[in-house]
């Protein structure tokens, strides 16, 4: 758990998180989403990555889970200016 802290602390919870999802496709109590997340970091460059977000929900609608699956590698990091 602290490595996820640490993640939220230094990529997420400073800088502009935007996720720009590109499909939805619902089965039963899964979902799986296709987006796009876009990091703006203070510099004013951007890192942006394709994922796969994976979620099943309870009877109330209610996550209980979630799984994102994205390629290292194929982040791209857009410099400022």
């Amino acid at each position: 758990m602290d490595a996820i802290g640490g993640f939220w602390d230094s990529v997420i919870g400073p800088n502009d998180v935007r996720m720009n999802l590109r499909a939805s496709h619902a089965g039963g109590d899964e979902v799986a989403n296709e987006l796009t997340i876009v990091t703006a970091f203070p510099d004013g460059s951007t890192a942006s990555v394709d994922v796969v977000a994976i979620y099943l929900v309870d009877e109330a609608g209610l996550i209980r889970s979630l799984r994102a699956f994205w390629e290292f590698d194929a982040i791209r990091i857009t410099p400022a200016g």
